[in-house]
């Protein structure tokens, strides 16, 4: 447990990085990060430095976000927990930034029945993933990841928007005012 002179628990890594030892690494966190990026990525190190709430005596969700290196929104924090949880290849997807952060973060279950499932679909993208990299090895690094993504959709069984259904959705949100000028708008161009 990383603890503060006075027994608190650090919220930023980069705080025990920079705190005086006993209670951390005494050194300039900026050296230290520049140190450890150059032999892992920023993703890696940011889901190496999050902690599950609770987590070895820290405060629960909302007190503590959990030792981080660089200032996260909540939001991608709980992704980084989430993609944690993930199995072992989703995660290396995640790490070599081969599939995105929110599809990466829908494998991480926190039940042990999801986990199983999870754990099953995973196997059948890294299936899909080793095909790829086999058949399509001339396939340029956003292109695998595209794929990669398109088939994590799949067996996710997500939807993926239609641009009617963005289109759709937006237009919901628009006033009466902003309808009437889509709407006539929509009939010119008809």
């Amino acid at each position: 447990m990383l603890d503060t002179q006075d027994g608190k628990t650090y919220r930023y890594f980069r705080d025990f990085v920079s705190a005086m030892k006993p209670w951390g690494l005494g050194t300039d966190y900026e050296k230290f990060r520049s140190l450890i990026i150059s032999e892992i990525d920023e993703r890696e190190l940011d889901r190496w430095t999050i902690s599950e709430p609770g987590e070895a005596g820290r405060p629960a969700e909302g007190e503590n976000l959990g030792i981080q290196c660089r200032d996260l929104s909540k939001r991608r924090v709980g992704q980084l927990r989430a993609i944690n949880r993930a199995p072992a290849d989703i995660q290396k997807l995640y790490d070599d930034d081969l599939i995105a952060v929110d599809l990466a973060a829908k494998f991480g279950a926190k039940d042990d029945t999801r986990k199983e499932d999870m754990q099953s679909r995973s196997d059948a993208l890294q299936r899909r993933v080793d095909a790829l990299r086999i058949f399509r090895r001339d396939l340029p690094a956003h292109l695998l990841k595209r794929e990669i993504n398109r088939a994590a959709r799949e067996i996710l069984e997500l939807k993926v928007p239609t641009p009617f259904d963005v289109a759709w959705e937006a237009f919901k949100k628009l006033d009466d005012r902003d309808k009437k000028r889509f709407l006539a708008r929509a009939q010119d161009k008809a």
